[in-house]
């Protein structure tokens, strides 16, 4: 029964599509990031998604569902960040979302 259910997440996590929106810094005084994205599935309800996992340049951020956007950092002045979005379920992933850019601006 077990390896069943682990093929079973596994086909459900591959078939899930999540699309990174918008990466922006919260405000000009705020080195802090909101990261929105969108879950394109053709399953009503995905049974065994747990959460979205938001990757930047150094960190890996679990968000839980049904949640599809959340706040990254603090994040240091003046650099460029990349960030990617995953879905998971258990201890496995599904495919990554399109990479965004975000620079933190100096100021």
């Amino acid at each position: 029964a077990g390896s069943t259910r682990l093929r079973d997440l596994h086909k459900e996590l591959s078939a899930l599509r999540v699309s990174l929106e918008n990466v922006t810094v919260m405000s000009t005084a705020s080195n802090i990031s909101q990261v929105m994205w969108r879950l394109q599935s053709t399953m009503l309800q995905p049974h065994y998604l747990e959460g979205f996992e938001v990757l930047s340049d150094w960190t890996a951020q679990k968000v839980p569902q049904p949640d599809l956007h959340t706040h990254v950092g603090p994040l240091k002045r003046g650099y460029k960040y990349e960030f990617k979005v995953r879905p998971y379920g258990s201890s496995l992933y599904g495919r990554e979302s399109n990479t965004r850019h975000l620079r933190v601006p100096e100021i």
